[in-house]
């Protein structure tokens, strides 16, 4: 609850009391426990190498006590990827990544939900690093998962498509953007009607993608759409608000339009 409230320092005061306990006991279980929620609590913070510490020894007692195969070692994994995609080391994050992927194959099988954000991060990784042929496939990956387990309407495949509009806009591959994003966007709007914060975010990426083509007037609709939202949900003073103007402003001043930017 503290942490949840943003009171850190009290927050790292208990974390770190139940470490000494566990300490004293020499009790590996609430040992490895109380490392693994220091890590979550560090990289929540920002501060990474903290985190990073304290989830390897995390890891290392889960392994001593289960073994390397043990399915529960996935998501410090995941953590640790994380971890170093931020830090930008990118080859530490694949293989970390994909130890938590193949154990969660192996238990879980090929077609799992929780395999599909495996698929997800992976994709995020070789995004980063402009490798888009891999980034795809994971991306697609996911989708197929998604779309098997949950079929079409669903949130998590509005993700995914996202996503791969996303990619394919970093391709220079427009057309393939547009039907991701609007695939995307008609999921949204069935499952949650016209007024969501998940709306916005991809009428201004539809906006984004129209501006680069030089379809001004497609770039606008969305950005308007997604200011009204913004201004429906959380009122005028509010940072995406300020952003959905700048976006209006950019789109304007690349026209020339500065009165109006």
């Amino acid at each position: 609850l503290n942490e949840d409230r943003g009171s850190y320092k009290k927050a790292e005061s208990y974390f770190l009391e139940s470490l000494e306990i566990a300490k004293k006991n020499n009790n590996e279980f609430d040992l490895h426990i109380s490392y693994f929620y220091l890590g979550g609590f560090y990289k929540e913070i920002g501060l990474l190498d903290k985190a990073e510490n304290y989830y390897l020894k995390a890891l290392s007692i889960r392994e001593k006590l289960y073994g390397k195969e043990y399915y529960g070692l996935a998501t410090t994994l995941n953590n640790l990827g994380e971890i170093y995609l931020i830090k930008g080391f990118h080859e530490k994050a694949k293989v970390y990544y994909l130890r938590s992927l193949s154990l969660r194959e192996k238990e879980l099988g090929e077609n799992h939900p929780d395999v599909s954000f495996n698929h997800m991060w992976l994709g995020d990784l070789y995004l980063e690093i402009t490798n888009y042929e891999k980034a795809e496939d994971y991306y697609l990956k996911a989708l197929s998962i998604r779309k098997k387990v949950f079929g079409n309407n669903n949130h998590l495949v509005a993700n995914s498509l996202f996503w791969l509009g996303y990619l394919n806009k970093a391709k220079g591959d427009f057309k393939k953007s547009e039907d991701f994003y609007l695939n995307c966007l008609y999921i949204q709007e069935n499952l949650f009607g016209e007024t969501n914060s998940d709306i916005a975010i991809t009428l201004n990426w539809l906006g984004d993608l129209y501006q680069e083509q030089g379809e001004f007037k497609k770039a606008e609709k969305n950005y308007l759409r997604a200011l009204k939202i913004n201004r429906e949900l959380f009122g005028e003073n509010n940072k995406l608000v300020a952003g959905n103007l700048q976006f209006l402003g950019q789109l304007f001043q690349s026209q020339g339009l500065y009165k109006k930017a």
